[in-house]
C-alpha cells in the first residue's frame, strides 16, 4: 500500500535503533563534572568495555542507513570520538588504553565509510570524513603504529601502521 509519508516511515525505525544505542551509551558513559553530583561514579572496567563495544556497534550501523540518517549518525559518532579520551580517563582507564581505543574507533569508522558504504553513500560519507578529519585525528597522530613488545627487545617494535 502506498503511503505519502513512506520515506519518513522508512527513516523512523532505523533512527529509533540508533537512538536506542545513543541512549544506552549515554547511560553507561561516566558522569561528567556537572552530572557527577547526581550519580556516583560507578564506571567499572566491564562497563568501559561494554561502552567501547557499543561505540563500535554504532559505527558498524552507519553503512546501513540512508544518506540523511547516515550523516546525522556520523555527527553523533564524531561527538563521541572527540569526547573519547575524556570519557575513558574519567572511568579510570589509562591514557594509552584510551588513545588506543580511540584509534580503533577511528579505523573502524574509516573502514566502514571506505569499504562498506554503497555507491550512493560513498561521496557524502567521504565528504563528511574529510571535513571532520582534522578534529577527529588531531591527537591520534602519535598512534600511527601499533606496538608489540618483542622478546629480548628493549623497546616495543611497530607492527602495523594506521591508514588514517
Amino acid at each position: 500500500m502506498f503511503s505519502p509519508n513512506g520515506s519518513e516511515e522508512a527513516k523512523a525505525l532505523p533512527w529509533y535503533c540508533i537512538q536506542l544505542l545513543l541512549d544506552t551509551i549515554d547511560e553507561l558513559s561516566p558522569p561528567s563534572a556537572n552530572r557527577s553530583k547526581e550519580k556516583g561514579n560507578t564506571q567499572t572496567q566491564g562497563s568501559t568495555e561494554q561502552l567501547h563495544r557499543l561505540h563500535l556497534m554504532m559505527i558498524s550501523a552507519v553503512s546501513s542507513l540512508s544518506v540523511p540518517l547516515m550523516l546525522r549518525c556520523l555527527d553523533h559518532i564524531r561527538d563521541l570520538i572527540n569526547a573519547y579520551p575524556t570519557l575513558m580517563s574519567d572511568s579510570g582507564v589509562d591514557e594509552m588504553t584510551s588513545k588506543t581505543r580511540k584509534l580503533e574507533l577511528l579505523e573502524a569508522l574509516f573502514s566502514e565509510l571506505l569499504e562498506k558504504a554503497d555507491e550512493g553513500q560513498k561521496e557524502p560519507a567521504m565528504r563528511w570524513w574529510y571535513s571532520n578529519r582534522p578534529t577527529l585525528v588531531s591527537e591520534t597522530r602519535l598512534l600511527r603504529f601499533e606496538y608489540r613488545q618483542e622478546e629480548g627487545a628493549n623497546e616495543p617494535q611497530p607492527v602495523k601502521q594506521s591508514r588514517l
